[in-house]
């Protein structure tokens, strides 16, 4: 079995961050493909020829952000499943923190869905294996991790699909899993997050 550059490297976390930094070229724009309200996203190719998604943090943005990449760590370093998005590794520093993800070559379901092409090729059948991954990551994310985690904001924008339309649920926007008071869709809110219990309805 072929190893990843993070499994070959697990022990080695001065090699990795220099890794990432080259690839991006010192986070070089040209590698950024989405930014938002806490970092930048950028697709870059590591020396083993494996493609990456990291997301690096806007600095100087104060406590706020800090706690969002706290929980975020947090969150996906204990889920593994096969329709969660997987984290790689993070690197978290006072003038420098990022993510490593997998990178999914389908992008998000917002983009297939705004564009005429795409969402016509965006089948019934691939639809309902869409939802099957969505409803089994929910499953094991309110039953089967302990304590249970409640994502609270589901949506198309952090929904990516790979190259044979799986569906990996996202924190690229990490104002889902930043654990204030209220998160949520403008317009709705699981009835569970009214209350701090988890439920099959969150």
């Amino acid at each position: 079995m072929t190893l990843t550059f993070f499994e070959a490297w697990r022990h080695n976390g001065k090699k990795v961050h220099e890794e990432i930094v080259q690839a991006t070229e010192n986070f070089s724009s040209k590698y950024c493909i989405g930014v938002g309200g806490y970092g930048s996203v950028y697709k870059t190719m590591l020396s083993t020829g494996q493609v990456v998604a990291v997301k690096k943090l806007h600095e100087n943005e104060g406590a706020a952000i800090m706690e969002a990449f706290e929980s975020e760590t947090s969150v996906l370093t204990r889920a593994r499943h096969r329709n969660i998005i997987t984290l790689y590794g993070f690197c978290s520093h006072a003038r420098q923190s990022y993510l490593v993800y997998e990178f999914m070559d389908g992008g998000s379901l917002t983009k297939i869905l705004s564009n005429e092409v795409s969402a016509a090729e965006f089948e019934w059948t691939k639809r309902i294996n869409v939802v099957k991954g969505l409803a089994n990551a929910i499953l094991y994310m309110h039953h089967e991790c302990c304590p249970a985690i409640s994502h609270r904001d589901i949506s198309t924008k952090n929904v990516l699909l790979d190259d044979e339309y799986e569906a990996h649920i996202s924190t690229l926007d990490t104002e889902s899993l930043n654990w204030t008071p209220f998160a949520g869709t403008f317009g709705y809110s699981a009835p569970g997050n009214c209350s701090i219990k988890v439920t099959p309805l969150c």
